[in-house]
């Protein structure tokens, strides 16, 4: 008899364990912000990659240093991505945490803050 209490107590604690990570996770859901890229261009003084795909322009990398928690080689793998969506004319998603507010409030000819974490293009 112990023993089967002592079974359910673990599948419960499990249980639990299981919903507070489920609960987490959508705790961090994103904003992703989605478009097809319009126009790029790279300051010719700072290295700053500028795009705009329907949310206003954006400095989102530098190709000289880190810009914004961006690397320089991530930048360089943003840049060539963005380029290709462009030329496909593929739909661009750049994924924001929560702090970001939605897509409405990322500033025009301006660093979003934060940083999109992670840039997707479509398939």
């Amino acid at each position: 008899m112990r023993k089967k209490v002592d079974d359910m107590r673990l599948w419960m604690i499990m249980a639990v364990a299981v919903i507070l990570a489920l609960t987490t996770v959508q705790a961090r859901a994103a904003h992703i912000c989605s478009g097809q890229v319009s126009n790029l261009a790279i300051g010719p003084t700072n290295g700053l990659l500028q795009v705009n795909y329907g949310h206003g322009w954006h400095y989102i990398c530098s190709f000289k240093a880190a810009h914004n928690g961006v690397d320089p080689e991530v930048c360089k793998i943003w840049w060539s991505m963005l380029l290709s969506a462009q030329s496909l004319k593929k739909e661009i998603h750049f994924y924001y945490d929560d702090s970001l507010g939605g897509c409405s409030n990322l500033p025009n000819w301006a660093t979003p803050v934060p940083s999109p974490y992670f840039v997707k293009m479509d398939d």
